[in-house]
């Protein structure tokens, strides 16, 4: 009986100190690292990486995680800073003023403005609709009547009625489109050449390879302003080194 007791009480001990030990681990913050590749597996294969030309929100859902958006999510789904670091709403809600940050970089160095959100815009509400895309981002950006750039770095979108901050940091916001490299083609031309446009990236991240059927995967962007608008890290890049998007099938 004493030894039952003994093992019981032994029991409990060992049971309150693991139960007293769990928010001492809980509560720990350790320093973040560098590096490491985060795999993510895919049903399917993406059929392009260019999320404007395809209604399939597949290709969306996978650029959405490298790409950079207009603004972004905060914790408790409010709307906080990523390209855009200020938006503000005219007295009678119509009209939206939206301020670009000055330091945002395509990965092969060209600066982003406040004219290239407009065309944006303008490709996503207008363009990217037609055949052979028939993208349906178009519904997102319907009531916006025109775009007016102020400056360099600041837009006023006109709009038919009042618009939700949150079109701006979802699908709609997001994938920002290089106009310096699709803004002289046709959304057919843009379709056909599809595999041979360069994949520039302001996100944290940039393309590396596409294997077919395989993988897509993408690299650390070492100039991503987000290293120091966002996290106030020591250098510009995100903690990650490499993401990989592998399909993987039934068979």
């Amino acid at each position: 009986m004493l030894k039952k007791t003994l093992v019981v009480i032994v029991c409990f001990i060992m049971l309150s100190s693991g139960l007293m030990a769990i928010p001492m681990v809980f509560s720990q913050n350790p320093e973040p690292e560098y590096g490491g590749t985060l795999i993510q597996a895919y049903p399917y294969d993406v059929n392009t990486l260019w999320s404007c030309i395809t209604p399939w929100w597949s290709t969306g859902k996978m650029t959405y995680q490298w790409s950079a958006r207009l603004f972004g999510d905060g914790y408790d789904w409010s709307v906080i800073p990523d390209i855009c670091y200020d938006m503000e709403y005219s007295d009678d809600w119509l009209d939206i003023t939206m301020k670009v940050k000055d330091d945002v970089f395509w990965s092969d160095g060209t600066q982003l403005k406040a004219e290239d959100i407009k065309w944006d815009i303008l490709f996503k509400n207008v363009t990217s609709s037609m055949p052979p895309a028939n993208n349906l981002i178009q519904a997102y950006y319907k009531d916006i009547d025109s775009v007016e750039v102020v400056d360099e770095f600041t837009l006023i979108l006109h709009n038919k009625k009042w618009i939700s901050p949150s079109v701006f940091k979802y699908f709609a916001g997001g994938n920002v489109m290089p106009r310096h490299i699709l803004e002289d083609l046709t959304i057919q031309e843009i379709y056909d050449q599809q595999y041979d446009l360069p994949h520039l990236s302001i996100g944290p991240f940039v393309f590396e390879e596409w294997k077919r059927g395989e993988y897509v995967s993408v690299v650390a962007y070492d100039n991503w302003y987000g290293g120091k608008w966002e996290q106030n890290l020591d250098t510009r890049r995100p903690y990650l080194d490499r993401i990989v998007f592998r399909y993987m099938s039934d068979g």
